[in-house]
């Protein structure tokens, strides 16, 4: 965003009265012209990522537990857990933890298909998903 600088002071106590804004770095950059943008577009769209997904397909508030990173590692290898791996398919060729599934998948929807399929029989294990 692009504040003139006789009017950031206001943009910046504005931007302090909400809270979901609190702690949201800032960062300046000085334009010779005094002009970043020349035209500001603000656009809401009904979805962050463009998943192909229809709403409701998956419940997205039924999620697992954030492990750390020493949580995680201690897991790998275990009898009980697998391992997905859900980064694309350029990422996890770069690298992949052994033994990981990697659904070689275009995009992000067929993924989600070959995972379910691939997961159907391991329910009564532990899911480790990066």
């Amino acid at each position: 965003m692009s504040v003139p600088e006789h009017r950031f002071d206001e943009f910046l106590k504005t931007f302090e009265k909400y809270e979901i804004l609190n702690g949201t770095p800032i960062k300046y950059a000085i334009e010779d012209d005094g002009k970043s943008f020349y035209k500001l577009t603000i656009k809401v769209r009904p979805k962050l990522v463009a998943d192909g997904l229809d709403d409701g397909t998956y419940n997205v508030t039924n999620v697992g537990k954030h492990l750390t990173g020493i949580e995680f590692h201690g897991q790998i290898g275990k009898p009980d857990t697998v391992v997905v791996d859900m980064r694309n398919y350029y990422e996890s060729e770069i690298g992949r933890f052994e033994g990981a599934i990697c659904p070689e998948a275009d995009t992000f929807r067929e993924e989600l298909e070959i995972v379910t399929d691939l997961l159907e029989d391991k329910k009564d294990k532990k899911i480790l998903a990066l």
